[in-house]
């Protein structure tokens, strides 16, 4: 058994400006990139939904609030633990579009 000890950080920790991308995306209604990531069969389809989502951000109109833009450590990390996880990959794929659309109590 292992001794190593794991210690939980939030997803917004984790991957800030993913959840940001994706939450201006939400208030904007465009809802398709989310649920591409959520129904994601493989890690090259969240890859592919996430392209998509900065490809958006990066087009978007100067006279409209910014999106935020992933750094690309950012989204490495993102597609590592993707890539790296296997199901649970998909998984935390589907909890960071699901933080997207939620907003803290307050």
């Amino acid at each position: 058994m292992s001794s190593v000890k794991y210690r939980w950080v939030p997803l917004e920790s984790r991957f800030p400006n993913i959840i940001g991308l994706l939450r201006r995306l939400a208030d904007e209604k465009m809802y398709g990139i989310l649920d591409r990531m959520v129904g994601a069969l493989s890690p090259a389809a969240v890859e592919l939904a996430l392209y998509d989502a900065v490809r958006v951000a990066r087009a978007w109109p100067v006279d409209k609030p910014p999106i935020p833009v992933p750094s690309s450590s950012e989204v490495e990390r993102f597609l590592g633990e993707v890539g790296g996880g296997g199901i649970e990959g998909l998984r935390l794929a589907r909890q960071v579009a699901l933080k997207a659309l939620t907003r803290e109590a307050g």
